[in-house]
């Protein structure tokens, strides 16, 4: 996957640039996108019923997911230049002056520190005690925001060797094909995944929307990147049909993974049955003789 166009894609993303947005996400859009999964009752109900399952953030297997951290020297100094602090310090009798030589200092909260000594006022907290205050703040934000968030994750490659071990049972489970082009209530929402060293910043509680909020959701450790993996991103204000539900178009293909046959007897039987009502292809994936890739082999039905 190009990660030039999505860092771009990113970018006006934070911007409210969708008309720029919508062009580049039609350029890239994917024929199709794939699901790895374990063959079990829950996967056989996904398929007969046509939905997959929206997970929550905490539920999901990277500690990082959804994160936006706070930029501890903006913050602080953002204290000194909000219009509602302004207007509270000059009431205490800082100048103009003195606000200005604050939010210039190299260390703000000390030089704030000090002209507060020269007036009288005592200030009971340190700077790192006004920074756990504020990250203590921060995180209880943190965990409102994202309890709010639903994703499903979908991968625009079917042979990823480390994909199959570990979400499709050790090569035992299947990849479901999915083409989303179509799907208008899917495609809206579907966001490509920004691999990156770095995690999203902001500088000040004011910065916090839902659109930064989808940034976060999409950005994740190059440590990832392998995946290449898009998105749908819901927020709880945007209503699921049924739960943490979402509809999705029949399945193209299912790809049966090189283990498929070491499966129970009676989930293979009912995912070959459902194939044959729904009209769903199935091919068999197997071991390359010479090299360390599973691939395409017999077509089934």
């Amino acid at each position: 996957m190009d990660s030039n166009w999505i860092a771009q894609y990113v970018e006006y993303l934070k911007f409210d640039k969708f008309e720029e947005m919508f062009m580049l996400k039609t350029l890239h859009f994917p024929t199709s996108f794939y699901k790895y999964r374990k063959l079990d009752e829950r996967t056989l109900e996904c398929i007969e019923n046509g939905y997959l399952w929206m997970s929550e953030f905490d539920k999901l297997n990277d500690t990082f997911e959804c994160s936006l951290i706070l930029d501890n020297e903006s913050m602080l100094r953002d204290l000194f230049t909000a219009e509602s602090n302004v207007k509270l310090f000059k009431a205490y009798g800082y100048t103009e002056v003195e606000l200005s030589s604050i939010r210039n200092h190299i260390n703000p909260f000390s030089e704030y520190r000090r002209i507060a000594k020269t007036k009288g006022i005592e200030i009971p907290l340190t700077e790192q005690q006004q920074l756990e205050r504020v990250r203590s703040a921060w995180k209880k934000d943190e965990v409102e925001r994202n309890s709010n968030i639903r994703i499903c994750s979908f991968s625009t490659i079917k042979n990823s060797l480390l994909m199959w071990a570990h979400y499709s049972d050790e090569y035992r489970g299947i990849c479901i094909e999915y083409d989303l082009i179509d799907s208008d209530k899917i495609r809206p929402w579907m966001q490509p995944v920004h691999y990156t060293d770095f995690r999203v910043r902001v500088k000040n509680f004011e910065e916090i929307n839902s659109r930064l909020n989808v940034v976060a959701s999409v950005t994740k450790s190059t440590h990832w990147e392998y995946e290449k993996e898009w998105r749908l991103t819901y927020y709880l204000e945007r209503q699921l049909e049924n739960g943490n539900k979402v509809q999705l178009p029949i399945p193209k293909v299912i790809y049966l993974g090189p283990s498929f046959e070491k499966n129970a007897e009676n989930y293979k039987t009912k995912l070959k049955e459902l194939a044959v009502r729904k009209g769903i292809q199935l091919i068999q994936m197997v071991v390359h003789e010479t090299e360390y890739m599973i691939v395409p082999s017999v077509t089934k039905r």
